[in-house]
């Protein structure tokens, strides 16, 4: 065995110096660093197991994920897809008594049942109107006691009972507004005791039912008062009380299970306690009451008092935290992130410390209706495109404002919904007149200097351009997202070339949305549908790109913007992901172990021992795996059980060997990641 491996690297360090050098860019860091997995994609259902472990539907990123009662990540499954174990946005979570976890797929129109740890054990359903299908089913919910399951299905506005195999048992409901009728339901829930309750969206009510099928009693009706909905699209409920949750109501209701009133809390917006579009609500028996935040992406935690404990997720409103982070900008010291839904900027230093921040919501001087992006001039002073007040916005340094220009109209110095700003070594700022299809220029102060661009798929022209840099010799060069391409022209708007196809291969896009250019004039672009960067010269030859859909560090879920240090470190902004990411630049002839993010592969590849960053092996697909690590002398250093992991699961390796618990030598490694699907071997260079 030993033999056979020492052979292979060497094998495979004489191959390489056959293979021609490439760039890679690997991941460096990212913050917010989250103590959970909190990557939400529409938090969509939310459920509670025998243990006080919590289940949430990820639902546009097809998975569940699994908390601790208080948020610490267990583990995650699912992909999109329509065999076992995949869905196709995930809408509904309950629990049985011995632990297996049920979940409702609206898009797939069937249940799936699980293992507590992700492991498929059989589903049933499709699309259809007979008693084994269903049209587009939005909740469901396990009888503790029977095991019987009642799924709520949404377009036919009935309830269906299963045994917990999927034996058909019986119906009830139909279209309207009487009694055991139903109008876009949505959640549904059974107690210990037998009673049956859904929430009766369109027809602001909640109705109670036995479990089989009889109409007992209903409360609610269309309003803000208490009692009253505003589609009431949750429902919790156990032997004493009811919870509910409203989704244009924007609160959680408490009642009795016979529809007495007792307490309210919630309101509209992104802070603790307040909601936007809360769609789910699950309690425990020890009093936490759980709810899903779809559109804040997150899960927050409150007693059933309404005391708030916790939020889960990436979107916040805290100082070194997103809330839709759409532009960023690298100077000498310092990054510059706007953020859409907080209405403010931040300044971070290079290693992503929190500094400062300025603005608020509003059309007055110092705030802003969704920042969109931001450049620096040669002097330090922060240029702001404000979105939706149609204009620039100029700041000091440190966040003092200075000037502003633009309003929204067609005229010279007119904006409509702006999205993009660059500037040039000479002190000209650039704007993308998105709306307008057009660029603007204008000197520091606002006054304008000329414009470019029509209407249009021809060279020169422009639909929808959205972002902008100018390296140091003057050129500009625009994302024309509507044409899916780059185009670089000088800077009076003389054309000069173009480069980009609609796709998703190599120097194609799908709604590029950002652009930098480095030190060397080499352009960076973010493609948001393709969540990667590609990495050009100067004249359009594709050089490198990274990244694909995913949570993972070194993944995207809307790589909106990037930017680049003056030692050649690309910094990426992720709209729904609420982060930053650092990459940086290294050349490796072996090109064969650095694959792409969604395929199994490592990262960094160039380990350094003296810094605190670990080794990170990340599967490319759902396996059960077996990992061990050799030195050049064949010796393993380091062994992972086999066990089974997820697609976009990752292993973390500190460079400890295993058998001393002392840091091993720098030099190359062999990674063996043999499985039943997957069968690697993955170089690592350590270095100390």
């Amino acid at each position: 065995m030993n033999i056979k491996i020492s052979c292979f690297i060497i094998i495979l360090i004489i191959s390489s110096a056959l293979l021609l050098a490439g760039e890679v860019f690997q991941f460096d860091r990212l913050w917010p660093d989250l103590p959970g997995q909190w990557y939400f994609y529409f938090a969509e259902a939310v459920a509670v197991d025998p243990s006080g472990y919590v289940y949430v539907c990820d639902n546009w990123n097809h998975r569940v994920q699994k908390f601790s009662t208080n948020g610490t990540f267990i583990t995650k499954w699912g992909r999109e897809g329509t065999g076992n174990g995949e869905f196709k946005a995930p809408h509904g979570v309950d629990v049985d008594a011995s632990g297996n976890v049920y979940v409702v797929d609206l898009m797939n129109c069937n249940v799936q049942v699980f293992t507590a740890d992700g492991t498929f054990i059989r589903k049933w359903g499709s699309l259809g109107t007979n008693d084994y299908e269903f049209q587009y089913p939005a909740d469901l919910a396990v009888d503790k006691i029977t095991g019987h399951v009642y799924v709520m299905v949404r377009n036919s506005a009935r309830v269906k009972k299963y045994t917990s195999d999927g034996t058909f048992l019986l119906k009830w409901g139909g279209p309207g507004g009487g009694n055991g009728q139903f109008n876009a339901p949505e959640g549904i829930a059974v107690n210990n005791r037998g009673d049956v309750f859904v929430a009766d969206s369109q027809n602001h009510r909640i109705q109670k039912f036995s479990t089989n099928g009889t109409y007992i009693l209903q409360w609610g009706s269309l309003g803000a008062g208490n009692g009253q909905f505003n589609q009431v699209f949750g429902v919790s409920a156990d032997s004493n009380y009811v919870y509910t949750s409203e989704f244009n109501g924007y609160r959680i209701q408490k009642f009795t299970t016979n529809g007495n009133y007792i307490r309210k809390w919630g309101s509209t917006g992104s802070g603790d306690g307040e909601f936007w579009g809360p769609v789910d609500v699950e309690v425990n028996p020890v009093g936490d009451v759980y709810v899903a935040d779809i559109n804040n992406h997150r899960v927050q935690q409150f007693k059933t008092n309404g005391a708030f404990v916790a939020s889960w997720g990436s979107y916040s409103t805290n100082p070194g935290h997103f809330n839709r982070p759409i532009g960023i900008v690298v100077d000498s010291t310092n990054i510059y992130v706007t953020e859409c839904n907080n209405d403010r900027i931040q300044r971070f230093n290079l290693s992503g410390d929190f500094l400062l921040q300025w603005g608020s919501q509003g059309s007055a001087s110092n705030q802003f209706q969704c920042p969109h992006d931001v450049c620096v001039d040669p002097e330090g002073n922060t240029y702001v495109i404000d979105f939706g007040n149609h204009r620039v916005q100029r700041f000091s340094h440190d966040g003092l404002f200075l000037t502003t220009w633009g309003t929204n109209g067609t005229n010279n110095g007119q904006f409509k919904y702006p999205r993009g700003i660059g500037s040039d070594i000479w002190g000209h700022i650039y704007v993308t007149d998105t709306d307008n299809d057009r660029i603007q220029r204008f000197n520091t102060n606002g006054s304008y200097l000329g414009q470019w661009g029509t209407t249009g798929s021809g060279d020169g022209d422009l639909i929808s351009p959205i972002d902008i840099c100018v390296d140091h010799l003057g050129y500009a060069y625009v994302v024309d997202e509507g044409n899916d391409r780059i185009q670089k022209f000088t800077t009076n708007g003389t054309y000069v070339l173009q480069w980009g196809t609609t796709g998703s291969g190599t120097g194609q896009f799908q709604s590029p949305s950002g652009i930098s250019v480095d030190s060397k004039g080499d352009i960076y672009v973010t493609d948001n549908w393709n969540n990667n960067v590609q990495k050009f010269s100067s004249t359009g030859s594709f050089l490198t790109k990274w990244g694909s859909w995913g949570t993972g560090p070194g993944q995207f879920n809307s790589a909106d913007d990037v930017s680049v240090d003056a030692q050649g470190q690309a910094y990426v902004v992720d709209n729904v992901l609420n982060r930053v990411q650092k990459f940086y630049s290294t050349f490796i002839s072996d090109q064969t172990n650095l694959l792409p993010s969604h395929e199994t592969a490592v990262y960094p590849n160039l380990l350094d021992l003296s810094s605190s960053i670990k080794a990170r092996i990340v599967l490319g697909e759902s396996d059960t795996v077996a990992i061990k690590i050799y030195n050049l002398a064949g010796v393993m250093v380091q062994s992972f059980s086999k066990r089974s992991y997820n697609k976009g699961d990752s292993v973390e390796w500190d460079g400890t060997f295993e058998k001393t618990g002392q840091k091993v030598g720098a030099g190359i490694y062999l990674i063996v990641v043999e499985g039943e699907k997957i069968k690697k071997k993955l170089k690592l260079l350590i270095k100390k």
